[in-house]
């Protein structure tokens, strides 16, 4: 099986033909084989009403419908196959099941973006430059007791050098990079109750 066929659409497990051969071996069987199966199609001469259709819906990986012989080899010349069937009571609970899906790997896509925005984000403020100087710079200090001019103890306020905070910066984007660190991200995701 190549790659593509590996990561192929198949929407319904179980529901499909991986080649050309296993249409020919299978086809007759599980294309008929559904309780309500009736083709009015290949019935002879049609004589008025003889009952509702039903057959399955057959579909190559380009999503064309697949309904006899040429058709189906058409896919395995094109490299299309697996070939899927879908039978008419299976059509609508697996629309809603895709949609779901859908509609789950868009706000995956979303939470995606949202991080990547974030993460964006702690970079530029983790990197030394002219901007996060300025927005820094002060920001940090330190207190020590020294003696005033009168020997009484006072608090003096130092603030920390713009050498130090850009070293600070440096550990903390090193630490984030490190395996120990993706540990510990991992584990507080998973910590959190559902829905939060």
């Amino acid at each position: 099986m190549t790659p593509e066929q590996i990561a192929a659409f198949v929407p319904i497990k179980g529901q499909s033909f991986s080649c050309q051969q296993d249409w020919v071996n299978r086809a007759s069987r599980v294309l008929t084989g559904h309780a309500e199966y009736r083709n009015t199609e290949h019935d002879g001469p049609a004589t008025g009403w003889r009952g509702y259709h039903f057959t399955a819906l057959c579909f190559d990986q380009q999503g064309r419908r697949c309904r006899n012989g040429g058709d189906f080899q058409r896919a395995e010349d094109d490299g299309a196959y697996p070939i899927w069937w879908i039978w008419p009571d299976q059509v609508a609970s697996t629309v809603l099941t895709q949609q779901t899906q859908i509609t789950a790997l868009a706000e995956d896509a979303a939470r995606a973006h949202d991080l990547a925005l974030e993460n964006a984000r702690l970079r530029e403020a983790l990197k030394p430059n002219g901007d996060t100087k300025a927005a820094f710079i002060g920001e940090f200090s330190f207190s020590i007791e020294m003696p005033d001019e009168d020997g009484e103890p006072q608090s003096v306020k130092i603030p920390v050098p713009w050498t130090t905070v850009k070293e600070i910066m440096a550990a903390i984007t090193n630490r984030a990079g490190t395996h120990t660190a993706t540990a510990a991200v991992l584990s507080a995701r998973d910590s959190i109750p559902e829905g939060e």
